[in-house]
């Protein structure tokens, strides 16, 4: 929904059509790791959460959600001044849900960390999770 809305602020304040194109390709990527997701679920449910590699598509996917949700909300935050008063609404929920989209999945990762033993790819995960929050928390995005 947040990249959806952005779409439409784009287009309405006729803003680059190339970035569109960007945000299409967000879009498609974000809609196909929900589907992931709920697949990985069930799949790690099925093994009791016990198989390492099947993990950590629970780990994965929703950093992929998270990264993809930052590179969109970094492109909101760019045209900010640019956004045309009749789409200002639609923008700023658009930000939101971006934001939520990108808290959202950060609490997941967080919540599967307790599969996972503390090793080098826990490490990497924890270690993009702390820029992501960075990035959040610079943007004054708390």
């Amino acid at each position: 929904m947040g990249v959806a809305l952005l779409k439409l602020a784009y287009q309405v304040s006729n803003i680059a059509t190339i970035e569109e194109e960007r945000l299409n390709k967000i879009e498609e990527n974000l809609l196909n790791y929900i589907d992931k997701d709920v697949i990985a679920f069930k799949v790690n449910q099925n093994k009791k959460f016990k198989d390492p590699e099947s993990l950590k598509e629970i780990i994965d996917i929703p950093l992929h959600i998270a990264q993809d949700s930052k590179i969109a909300l970094s492109m909101g935050l760019a045209i900010r001044e640019e956004i045309k008063e009749s789409v200002k609404a639609d923008y700023h929920i658009s930000i939101l849900n971006l934001k939520t989209s990108i808290k959202g999945a950060i609490k997941i990762i967080e919540s599967n960390y307790q599969f996972f033993d503390n090793n080098n790819y826990l490490h990497q995960v924890q270690n993009k999770i702390k820029n992501i929050k960075k990035f959040i928390t610079t943007k004054f995005l708390n």
